[in-house]
């Protein structure tokens, strides 16, 4: 599974999330979780474009007259008068069901505010760094400073494909700092000649690799074609205010 977003600690990039990317998806089948967010002020997409025709179509039904008073009335006139956006109500139920996933503290990960890539590949296990990497995936490279956590919470009996895993409990990643208590300075932890990292055989074709390659370029490239559209359109706007 493979999450884009930008990066505001009370939603996206804070412990809370770290914890539950690292246990939830796995319950669901998952093998292996990325979560990349974008640099301060460069995290527009898709959602914030809905988001903005939502917001100006509930402006404009204010402005004719009508009244929404309460998120319901919201809720019921976007869901009648939007025909291509999917509006969905979400009960205070679902969301404390996922509050209750969290147990009462989570270990706090260090240097999560200037972290742009948090990875998961075995349940209760993170590795993450200040820049984003996919030099040898689909394995985890120790590029740009990787760091590692491991939370205490989850345990690998409750999710079924941690059991068939063929990782070993003393294998670490390369040159990946550990912020396990059992290295309280933040010193890599000592690893063998002949340990190898603790990844799950994934048995990703040459093919598959390619593709996901070519799909992440794809949206790094439009991603940056809007940028400049939208820094263009900035300029028009500029020189017309200087008139």
């Amino acid at each position: 599974m493979h999450a884009l977003s930008d990066g505001p600690a009370t939603q996206y990039r804070n412990r809370a999330n770290c914890f539950l990317m690292s246990s939830i998806p796995y319950t669901w089948g998952f093998k292996r979780v990325t979560w990349n967010f974008s640099e301060r002020s460069h995290g527009k997409g898709a959602p914030d474009g809905v988001g903005g025709v939502l917001k100006r179509k509930a402006d404009m039904h204010v402005l004719g007259g009508s009244n929404l008073k309460t998120p319901m009335d919201l809720y019921n006139y976007l869901q009648k008068s939007s025909e291509n956006v999917t509006v969905k109500w979400i009960e205070e139920e679902d969301i404390s069901a996922m509050d209750e996933m969290l147990p009462p503290s989570v270990r706090p990960v260090t240097g999560i505010s200037n972290t742009h890539q948090v990875l998961s590949f075995s349940p209760g296990k993170i590795f993450y760094r200040a820049l984003s990497c996919f030099c040898k995936y689909p394995e985890i490279c120790p590029c740009h400073k990787l760091s590692k956590l491991e939370f205490d919470h989850v345990s690998a009996a409750e999710v079924p494909y941690a059991q068939s895993s063929h990782c070993g409990s003393s294998a670490e990643m390369p040159n990946a700092q550990s912020s396990h208590p059992g290295s309280p300075t933040g010193e890599p932890h000592a690893q063998s000649e002949d340990a190898t990292p603790c990844e799950p055989d994934l048995g990703t074709s040459s093919d598959e690799q390619e593709k996901y390659m070519e799909g992440i370029l794809s949206l790094l490239n439009m991603m940056a074609n809007r940028m400049w559209d939208r820094s263009q359109g900035y300029m028009v706007r500029k020189r017309r205010s200087w008139r």
